[in-house]
Formats: C-alpha cells, structure tokens, sequence
C-alpha cells in the first residue's frame, strides 16, 4: 500500500529494510510508536486521498469552454484579422501602443508625461501656447499616428476645458466649483494643425473618442500577464487618477475578452449558408460566454471609479465641442475629417466627446443578434459608427452586409423549423440574447450612478431614454 500511494501523490516511502527492521526488532515500547507511526500514516493517506477526491469532484464541476471550432471559420479568421487590423489577443485593440513619439516630438511628450501636473496647477495654456508648430513628416505609422493622435486630442481637450475643472476637489472634503469662465473657444495652431493632419491619415475625427481612451492607450504592468483591469495602465492620463484608469482600462479588457469571437462572428454567414446548424448554435454559446466575462469586467466600474471625482474632475475634460464648438486655428480644411466648418478664423468642430455607444465590438453583436432599435437609437449608433476606427468602421458595414445577405439567425431559424428541430439552436440564440440584455441593464444600473446629475453624456445624448429603449429593443429580440 505505501509505495502505491507515495507513487501516486510523490511521495517518497522508506525503504523495505528499515521497516522490516522496526517489525523485526519492536519491543512493547517500539510497538506502541510503530502503531502511532502506522496510524499517523494512514490517516495522511485519507487526507490525500481526500484531497484528491475533492479536487476531481472540482474539475468536474467546472464548466466546459463552450467554442465554435468550424474548420472553414477558423481558416480565414486571420485574414479577418488582416483585413481589418484586428490583433489577435487583443481583437478591436492594436498588438501594443507606442511608448513614445520619435524624438522630433518631444515638446509634445515632455507636455504628455505632465499632463495631470499642469492641469491642476493651470499652467497647462502657458506651456501649450509656447509650443511651436511641428509637421508629422515621414513619421506615418499606424503605431506614431494612433499615439500622436491620443496625445494632441488629451492636449485639446485639456487645454480647451481646463476652466470647467474644480482641481481642488481631488482635495478632502472640498466643494465643486470652477473658477467661473467657460470653455476656452479656441485651439491653437501649435495644436490644431498637426491634430488636423493625424486625423485625416487615421480618417478620423477631430475629437478623443473611445478608440483614443480605451484602445490606443494602453499598456501591461507586467506583460507576462493578461488583460485584466487591473494589469493595465493607461499611456497618457489627464487627471493622474485612479479613477480615470479604471474607466479606461475595464473597456480595454473588454475589448480583448473578445478577440477569439469578433472573426467568428464576422464569418457566421458561412454557418448559416452551410446550414451547420450546431456550430452556429456553439458560437452563439461562445458569445454568450464573452458577454458573461464583459459583465464581470464591468463590474468593477462601481468598485474603482469614484462618482464625485469622475464627475467633477474628470468627465468635464471628455466632453466633446458639441453643440457650441471651438475654432481650430488653421486656413484650410483638411479631406476625410467630418463635422468641420470653415468659419473667420479657422475651423469650427463641433465633434461629441467619447461614449460607449461607440465600441465596435456592441454593435458588431447587435448586427449579429438582429437587435432592433427604435429610430433614436438606430440613429445614434449610426452616427457612432462615423467616431470608430475607419477599419473598425469598414469592418461593421462590410460584416452588416453578408448578414442581410443571409437574414441572419432568427430567419433561419424560422426556415428551418419547418424540416428539422431546431430547438438547440433557438435556446443557444436565446442564451446570447439574454446575455447581452443583462449587460445593457448592468451598464444602465452603473450609468445611472454615475450621471444622476445630468441628463446628457459625454456622447451628447440623452442617455436615460436611449439606454431604456437599447435595452427593451435588446430583450424584444428573444425568440418566442
């Protein structure tokens, strides 16, 4: 017995001959610590195999990973990925972000690594108006573009909202209130050039949007591990925050909970076409997984974003310029850059600031869910589509396209009920359904914790209605 089980949990037995011995040579009082000895031994033997026991009882427990594994998805998931700049641990986020901008802009960063200092002691506009006038170049990387175009939009919008700030309230016990001026209504040239020029490469709007906060400025504390929230930091911060981190990085990790399923969505018309019925109902189930562990991430918004200092010091620099605008100080107005007018002066933007409304990877699943929206919120995601990455952007009406083409899964499902059951693939349907329902009511509950003092977000909208009926629209979806 003993060598069968110190096999089996590793550990060494003693030696034939010594336990012989011990038999061989046991008086009374020898007898009495071998029987000590003995019993001490089996009762370590229970215990192990106790242990043992619970462990397989564990595993057995745990639940199985549900994956579309279709061999035709999976073969051109990573020309997806090429396609459409998807990475593929990180999915709508890029491989990494740049560090740093090539030397010719060190004006730039030596502002960037500063930036929260120089806001609270407002002398953000000194240092800004100082800057001279520089030119990308041949620096036009995707990687200098994407970082170029995060820190000139955190240079605007601080230098453009720097009055609406009640710096003082980071302090304890200390009362919101600004020093009594608007918004600055005007970007230097210094800053609206060379932001104008990175926004026409990148085809993208001269405002920070959720591609800027929670895509393109990020990295890992430790690079060995994960995406977790909190194993990411943000590259450029405004406020020097905790509370701003986590408002950036749980969407951050969002996005990558997602990275395996975003290609496989985007191929389902293939399962559809093919009729395999139980490899669309297992990615629906895998997609009904990733908005679980979205759920889960997003809990911990309410945990380490503070109400008061997301409020009052932060949620003012996210705002956009809409409706009133600002003049970005140049004489022509660049191609590919929406929402510019062209006023005495420069440039009138009139861009909203960031919002959820503008993550890729939520309308993706609408699209694929078949969610409709009322009018309103129809309306809103289509003008959301135009603040997301112009490959992300191209990927949504491309991928909105093939799924038209084939009436997505509640049309099939109707098409096949006539021939064959199909019950496993309506409750799969159903499952994701009710997921993404449950997320849309958990983000509501959080947002209202977070806005209860306005009825407009950083999006310009009025969140309260639009979050209700994305939410009703989302629950209308299930199949009866």
């Amino acid at each position: 017995v003993v060598p069968l089980f110190s096999g089996l949990f590793g550990v060494a037995p003693a030696p034939k001959s010594s336990l012989m011995a011990l038999v061989a040579n046991a008086g009374p009082l020898h007898w009495n610590r071998a029987s000590a000895l003995a019993s001490a031994a089996v009762t370590s033997v229970l215990g192990l195999i106790t242990v043992w026991y619970l462990r397989r009882q564990c595993t057995l427990l745990l639940p199985v990973k549900r994956r579309c594994t279709d061999k035709e998805v999976l073969a051109e998931a990573e020309e997806v990925r090429r396609r459409y700049c998807l990475s593929e641990a990180g999915g709508f986020l890029p491989n990494d972000c740049l560090d740093r901008l090539p030397a010719e802009f060190d004006a730039w960063e030596a502002i960037a690594s500063d930036l929260p200092r120089l806001n609270a002691s407002k002398a953000l506009a000194a240092r800004v108006e100082a800057l001279p006038v520089l030119k990308l170049g041949h620096h036009r990387s995707k990687e200098v573009l994407q970082r170029a175009y995060v820190l000139l939009g955190s240079l605007v919008h601080s230098y453009v909202h720097r009055h609406e700030v009640p710096w003082h309230c980071l302090e304890a016990g200390a009362v919101a209130e600004t020093d009594g001026r608007s918004s600055c209504r005007k970007v230097p040239k210094a800053l609206a050039e060379p932001w104008l020029e990175v926004c026409q490469l990148l085809r993208a709007p001269p405002v920070l949007t959720a591609a800027a906060t929670d895509l393109w400025n990020w990295r890992k504390k430790d690079a060995a591990l994960g995406f977790d929230p909190g194993n990411l930091e943000q590259r450029i911060s405004l406020t020097g925050t905790s509370s701003e981190r986590v408002f950036h990085m749980v969407p951050c990790a969002m996005q990558a909970a997602a990275s395996e399923v975003v290609p496989k969505i985007f191929l389902a018309d293939r399962l559809i076409v093919g009729k395999r019925q139980e490899e669309l109902a297992l990615l629906l189930l895998e997609v009904a997984d990733v908005l679980g562990s979205f759920k889960n991430i997003f809990a911990q918004i309410p945990k380490g974003v503070d109400p008061d200092v997301f409020y009052d010091i932060y949620r003012p620099l996210l705002n956009g310029f809409h409706p009133s605008g600002v003049i970005m100080e140049v004489a022509t107005a660049p191609d590919n850059v929406p929402d510019l007018k062209l006023e005495s002066g420069g440039l009138m933007n009139q861009c909203k600031g960031p919002s959820a409304g503008q993550s890729s990877v939520i309308l993706m699943l609408d699209i694929f869910l078949s969610v409709s929206h009322l009018k309103a919120g129809a309306a809103f995601q289509d003008e959301m589509l135009m603040y997301m990455p112009a490959e992300h952007r191209q990927m949504l009406l491309d991928f909105s396209a093939r799924w038209q083409a084939v009436g997505g899964i509640p049309e099939f499902v109707r098409k096949c009920q006539a021939v064959e059951d199909v019950d496993e693939l309506s409750q799969a349907y159903n499952e994701c359904v009710a997921a993404l329902t449950e997320l849309r009511r958990f983000h509501l509950a959080t947002v209202r914790r977070y806005l209860m003092r306005t009825a407009k977000g950083t999006g310009a909208t009025t969140w309260r209605m639009l979050l209700q009926d994305m939410l009703d629209a989302t629950q209308a979806a299930l199949l009866r």
